[in-house]
């Protein structure tokens, strides 16, 4: 990602920060998918090793009618990546994402955002990490 795409990640991830809609909890990250809202997590990896890789997991709760598929996802930077259930989450049920980020090439504070494609287009996911890159 360019500096400008950088920056622009690291406002957005600033002003979104306090109205998160998922916050983490005594037994991880948490969310809910829910019909007609963004369900949105902030994951803060704090301070990060130069060259090290980082893993947090999410799990995400159906609250719809119907089973909800998490399909792709898009990334501000190739450092981060996403490890999606293998099968559609049934109504009711939980799903577990992994999130992992490789702190190789950075330094400094990072943020990055990641969106969900679900298989229900009324339903958004999107991801906000930072990091503190240290030597």
């Amino acid at each position: 990602m360019n500096l400008v795409g950088k920056i622009v990640a690291t406002i957005a991830l600033l002003l979104t920060a306090g109205v998160c809609a998922m916050a983490e909890e005594p037994h991880g990250l948490r969310g809910d998918l829910t019909e007609g809202k963004v369900a949105e997590v902030m994951v803060e990896f704090g301070d990060v090793k130069y060259s090290d890789t980082v893993s947090r997991t999410i799990t995400f709760k159906n609250t719809t009618n119907t089973p909800i598929a998490l399909l792709d996802y898009e990334a501000t930077c190739r450092c981060i990546w996403l490890d999606l259930p293998k099968r559609a989450i049934g109504v009711g049920e939980e799903g577990v994402v992994t999130i992992t980020y490789d702190s190789r090439g950075e330094w400094g504070s990072v943020g990055n955002y990641l969106s969900i494609e679900t298989s229900n287009k009324s339903v958004k996911v999107a991801i906000w990490m930072s990091a503190e890159i240290v030597r």
